[in-house]
């Protein structure tokens, strides 16, 4: 269930930009030979290429994240924080123009949409099509007060704690103090996350909300992988 209508089984697809990505992580930290074992373990083709242009299946990145975690033999928190390292980096060397877009977290956080249209508008579809018009897309992000963003992202369960990781990692760049939590509803494929998101500081900005706390407690574990 979604916005209260039955839906069909969602079916999401991620650009190639976490394939490749996760790859390179795997390069850069598996020693020789990771690559072919992370692709034979995910039941991938040998010298399977990815491309950041094209769109492949949630249930293909999420069984990559789960090999992943066992080829470097990591727990899936500390394949979430590294992974989430090693993509903003490379986000930021390649798109760097989205950073200088936005002044804070928040506001990088809050144009997703924009960013992911730009980079979708030249997909190629390996994945499932794209949801027909006026239908509510994967991700959709609400302005509850000038300080929180709130973010329900529809995907597999296995990406939706890496999604948390990644949202730590954008506040983490720009400095900012924020709070994530995390709260999960539904079940099976297509589960439904909703992060709430509360800035306590920003950078650039010396006033404090003292109203909202560092260290509050997931709402919800995440099911692992199927």
């Amino acid at each position: 269930m979604f916005r209260g209508r039955r839906r069909a089984p969602f079916e999401g697809a991620m650009l190639g930009i976490f394939h490749v990505t996760l790859t390179e992580l795997l390069a850069l930290h598996g020693g020789p030979g990771a690559i072919a074992r992370l692709l034979e373990q995910a039941g991938l083709p040998a010298g399977t290429r990815f491309r950041i242009d094209t769109r492949y299946p949630d249930t293909d990145a999420e069984r990559l994240l789960a090999t992943a975690a066992q080829v470097l033999g990591l727990d899936a928190a500390a394949l979430h924080r590294a992974y989430a390292a090693h993509a903003g980096a490379w986000a930021l060397r390649v798109f760097p123009s989205f950073f200088e877009l936005a002044p804070d977290s928040r506001e990088f956080l809050r144009s997703q949409p924009r960013f992911a249209g730009l980079l979708d508008a030249g997909a190629q579809g390996a994945g499932p099509d794209p949801l027909p018009t006026g239908a509510p897309g994967p991700i959709e992000i609400e302005t509850p007060a000038p300080d929180a963003l709130r973010i329900r992202w529809r995907a597999s369960p296995g990406l939706l704690a890496l999604y948390r990781e990644l949202l730590r990692w954008v506040v983490r760049h720009y400095r900012d103090v924020a709070d994530v939590r995390m709260q999960v509803n539904g079940s099976g494929t297509g589960m439904v996350a909703i992060y709430d998101l509360s800035w306590i500081r920003f950078a650039g900005d010396t006033r404090r909300h003292e109203r909202f706390e560092t260290t509050a407690p997931d709402e919800s574990p995440v099911p692992p992988a199927a």
